[in-house]
């Protein structure tokens, strides 16, 4: 039997817009047998149950991740796979990525107020933090999209 992999999946729990069960249900309705969930600096799409779930489904899950980080002020992607979920060390570090890059946005949300007077509903931020568990530029550009200031995530991104 043929195997099709999708190793760079994202779901919402970075800037994709399905849950991990929903990516697990596409996956295998368009044939595909082994994915990777590589959310953006963060393994929270990963459960037991949800590695059960794929294993009744017939998919293998194998654990990814999708690390931010800079080089020379360029921006780099690195893709990790087959780790331990459970590392200690692991998961302290993402959670300091987690809080940085929330105070990270709430400079980027204080510097639209002051330099472009854009208020924007503490509510919506709020609420991606409590159903994503994590925000960055991709979120607040579709937020900024949603409130007319921007017709796309891409003017969003070239024009603050």
């Amino acid at each position: 039997m043929e195997k099709i992999m999708d190793l760079h999946v994202h779901t919402n729990c970075s800037d994709g817009s399905l849950s991990p069960k929903e990516v697990i249900d596409l996956a295998v309705k368009n044939g595909v047998t082994v994915i990777s969930i590589t959310d953006h600096d963060t393994i929270d799409a990963y459960s037991d149950e949800l590695f059960d779930y794929a294993e009744s489904r017939n998919l293998i899950l194998i654990p990814g991740i999708e690390i931010s980080t800079k080089y020379n002020k360029c921006g780099i992607h690195v893709l990790g796979y087959n780790f331990d979920l459970y590392n200690q060390e692991l998961n302290q570090r993402l959670k300091e990525l987690k809080e940085h890059s929330i105070e990270n946005i709430k400079l980027y949300i204080k510097q639209l107020e002051e330099d472009f007077n854009i208020i924007l509903p503490s509510n919506e931020i709020e609420e991606l933090l409590n159903k994503v568990g994590n925000i960055g530029r991709p979120q607040l550009a579709l937020i900024l999209v949603k409130y007319n200031y921007c017709k796309t995530v891409r003017e969003a991104f070239d024009k603050y």
